[in-house]
């Protein structure tokens, strides 16, 4: 006999080979993807930082005088919104549009004491659902308990 095909033996474990293999890939590709989501998330917040810093340097001389803390250094809130109202950094677009920064849970403390400038970073970017996607480090790791006056942005009011 002459035969040309494949035995539906051949086929089945050709699929079972298939099967066992995208087993093992899909994994570390999802993974690989939600490593990257998180890579894009953190690229963001250094975004942010670098703009609280322009911030700061744009404001320096107002913002110092606004609060102090126990510990003689001063604190100032810069929010999301402050930094985007002076166009200081672009709206956030992850991999879907589905993600956006939580503009009211977003915010960068920055502490001065002496001549030294800290920044503790807290960025929240959820879906359109309002499930939390990225949080920052900072959330957990502050000691700040009250940092004092929120900075006022000289260039727009925000509008409820």
């Amino acid at each position: 006999m002459n035969n040309k095909g494949f035995t539906l033996v051949e086929v089945l474990a050709t699929f079972a080979v298939m099967a066992i293999i995208l087993g093992i890939a899909f994994p570390a590709v999802d993974n690989l993807y939600l490593e990257n989501k998180k890579e894009i998330y953190k690229s963001y917040e250094s975004g942010f930082l670098a703009a609280a810093k322009l911030y700061v340097d744009q404001y320096d001389r107002d913002l110092w005088t606004k609060s102090q803390t126990e510990h003689n250094a001063v604190c100032v809130k810069i929010t999301y919104n402050d930094i985007k109202c002076e166009d200081l950094i672009k709206k956030f677009t992850g991999q879907s549009k589905k993600e956006s920064v939580d503009e009211n849970n977003s915010y960068i403390y920055a502490i001065k004491s002496g001549s030294k400038v800290t920044y503790e970073v807290f960025l929240t970017i959820k879906n359109n659902s309002n499930a939390i996607l990225y949080k920052s480090d900072a959330y957990s790791k502050t000691t700040i308990t009250n940092c004092g006056a929120n900075a006022i942005s000289s260039k727009c009011t925000l509008t409820p």
